[in-house]
């Protein structure tokens, strides 16, 4: 059951990591004055927190899957 757990979550750090990387770009790059590279890394983050919302259904939809074959072949 771990080993189902850290499969499904494994994608869903990557993307968060790159999404916090993005927002702190945004926020380090809105402190320095720079209009344009700003919104570019702010409008680059608000896609990895969709692609984050995406990644984190579609984790679900595997994990419930894989336990329940699981539960199915050993009983």
């Amino acid at each position: 059951m771990i080993a189902v757990l850290s499969f499904c979550i494994s994608p869903l750090i990557i993307i968060g990591l790159n999404y916090l990387a993005f927002k702190a770009a945004s926020a380090c790059t809105s402190a320095l004055k720079l209009p344009q590279i700003s919104s570019l890394t702010q409008s680059v983050g608000g896609a990895f927190g969709m692609l984050l919302g995406l990644i984190g259904c579609c984790g679900l939809m595997m994990f419930i899957s894989l336990i329940s074959c699981m539960r199915a072949v050993v009983g």
